[in-house]
Protein backbone atom coordinates (compact mmCIF):
# COMPACT_ATOMS: atom_id res chain seq x y z
CA UNK A 1 0.00 0.00 0.00
CA UNK A 2 1.36 3.32 -1.04
CA UNK A 3 0.49 6.61 0.65
CA UNK A 4 0.38 9.69 -1.49
CA UNK A 5 1.80 12.49 0.67
CA UNK A 6 0.33 15.21 -1.56
CA UNK A 7 -3.14 13.64 -1.43
CA UNK A 8 -2.97 13.31 2.36
CA UNK A 9 -1.84 16.91 2.70
CA UNK A 10 -4.74 18.08 0.52
CA UNK A 11 -7.32 16.19 2.57
CA UNK A 12 -5.86 17.49 5.85
CA UNK A 13 -5.77 21.04 4.47
CA UNK A 14 -9.43 20.76 3.43
CA UNK A 15 -10.42 19.54 6.90
CA UNK A 16 -8.54 22.38 8.57
CA UNK A 17 -10.07 24.90 6.18
CA UNK A 18 -13.61 23.57 6.80
CA UNK A 19 -12.95 23.56 10.54
CA UNK A 20 -11.74 27.16 10.41
CA UNK A 21 -14.91 28.18 8.55
CA UNK A 22 -17.04 26.54 11.23
CA UNK A 23 -15.13 28.35 13.98
CA UNK A 24 -15.45 31.65 12.12
CA UNK A 25 -19.17 31.08 11.55
CA UNK A 26 -19.65 30.30 15.23
CA UNK A 27 -17.72 33.38 16.34
CA UNK A 28 -19.62 35.59 13.88
CA UNK A 29 -22.97 34.22 15.01
CA UNK A 30 -21.89 34.49 18.64
CA UNK A 31 -20.75 38.08 18.04
CA UNK A 32 -24.03 38.97 16.35
CA UNK A 33 -25.97 37.37 19.22
CA UNK A 34 -23.92 39.39 21.72
CA UNK A 35 -24.47 42.57 19.71
CA UNK A 36 -28.19 41.86 19.48
CA UNK A 37 -28.29 41.23 23.23
CA UNK A 38 -26.50 44.52 23.96
CA UNK A 39 -28.84 46.36 21.60
CA UNK A 40 -31.87 44.75 23.28
CA UNK A 41 -30.57 45.73 26.72
CA UNK A 42 -30.17 49.36 25.63
CA UNK A 43 -33.70 49.46 24.24
CA UNK A 44 -35.07 47.80 27.35
CA UNK A 45 -33.33 50.39 29.53
CA UNK A 46 -34.87 53.21 27.49
CA UNK A 47 -38.27 51.53 27.72
CA UNK A 48 -37.94 51.30 31.50
CA UNK A 49 -37.14 55.01 31.63
CA UNK A 50 -40.26 55.77 29.62
CA UNK A 51 -42.38 53.61 31.93
CA UNK A 52 -41.23 55.49 35.00
CA UNK A 53 -41.96 58.84 33.41
CA UNK A 54 -45.01 60.94 32.70
CA UNK A 55 -46.01 63.11 29.77
CA UNK A 56 -47.13 66.71 30.12
CA UNK A 57 -48.90 68.41 27.21
CA UNK A 58 -48.91 72.18 26.76
CA UNK A 59 -49.93 74.60 24.04
CA UNK A 60 -47.58 77.49 23.41
CA UNK A 61 -49.85 80.53 23.11
CA UNK A 62 -47.52 82.59 20.93
CA UNK A 63 -46.95 79.90 18.28
CA UNK A 64 -49.93 77.58 18.78
CA UNK A 65 -47.56 74.61 18.94
CA UNK A 66 -48.31 71.57 21.09
CA UNK A 67 -45.37 70.87 23.39
CA UNK A 68 -44.91 67.47 25.01
CA UNK A 69 -42.60 67.19 27.99
CA UNK A 70 -41.54 63.75 29.21
CA UNK A 71 -40.70 64.02 32.92
CA UNK A 72 -39.26 61.63 35.47
CA UNK A 73 -42.02 60.78 37.97
CA UNK A 74 -39.65 60.72 40.93
CA UNK A 75 -37.60 63.87 40.37
CA UNK A 76 -39.81 65.91 38.04
CA UNK A 77 -36.80 66.44 35.79
CA UNK A 78 -37.56 66.86 32.07
CA UNK A 79 -36.14 63.88 30.18
CA UNK A 80 -37.19 65.01 26.70
CA UNK A 81 -39.21 67.79 25.15
CA UNK A 82 -40.93 67.48 21.79
CA UNK A 83 -40.38 69.76 19.88
CA UNK A 84 -37.10 70.82 21.50
CA UNK A 85 -36.91 74.19 23.21
CA UNK A 86 -34.66 75.53 20.44
CA UNK A 87 -37.36 74.85 17.83
CA UNK A 88 -40.01 76.59 19.95
CA UNK A 89 -37.77 79.66 20.37
CA UNK A 90 -37.05 79.68 16.63
CA UNK A 91 -40.77 79.54 15.84
CA UNK A 92 -41.41 82.46 18.21
CA UNK A 93 -38.63 84.49 16.57
CA UNK A 94 -39.98 83.78 13.09
CA UNK A 95 -43.49 84.79 14.17
CA UNK A 96 -42.15 88.04 15.64
CA UNK A 97 -40.16 88.75 12.47
CA UNK A 98 -43.21 88.11 10.26
CA UNK A 99 -45.26 90.36 12.53
CA UNK A 100 -42.74 93.18 12.11
CA UNK A 101 -42.76 92.73 8.32
CA UNK A 102 -46.53 92.83 8.15
CA UNK A 103 -46.67 95.94 10.37
CA UNK A 104 -44.19 97.78 8.11
CA UNK A 105 -46.09 96.88 4.94
CA UNK A 106 -49.44 98.01 6.32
Amino acid sequence: MRVNPVGDFDSIAKEVHVGRKNVQAQSVSQMSVEDALRNFQKKLKKFREVLKSEAEFQIDRSTGMVIVKIKDKDTGQIIRQIPPDVVVKLARTIDEFLGMLLDERA
